[in-house]
């Protein structure tokens, strides 16, 4: 098999991370996100995100955790942690979970 021919290929992304929202959480909350409170959360990260850098928010299905008045996220970069966002959360705090400012330069630390 030539290597044009091949069944799986690699492109490059647009985007560093993913973030996966429970639609079914988000249904059910009705909202309570963004600056009026109206919106849901994966439409008030898609615009708070776009400054932040290359993130992609997907909404998925349902995550099977389905808590009392939150909305189950996922973040692909950190599998291993779902995070539970209530509504009138702010959103400047669901981004700095998410997406932390770098370190600044000058600060590196060196690891022997």
């Amino acid at each position: 098999m030539s290597g044009k021919d091949k069944s799986i290929r690699e492109i490059l992304a647009k985007w560093d991370d993913v973030l996966l929202v429970c639609r079914k959480c988000g249904k059910k909350v009705g909202g309570g996100f963004g600056k009026d409170g109206e919106r849901r959360l994966e439409k008030a990260l898609k615009s708070q995100l776009k400054a932040k850098g290359r993130y992609k928010v997907v909404p998925v299905p349902c995550l099977d955790i389905c808590p009392k008045n939150a909305v189950c996220l996922v973040q692909a970069s950190v599998p291993g942690t779902v995070h539970l966002v209530k509504p009138d959360t702010p959103m400047e705090e669901v981004v700095e979970a998410l997406a932390p400012p770098p370190p600044r330069p000058g600060k590196v630390r060196r690891v022997a």
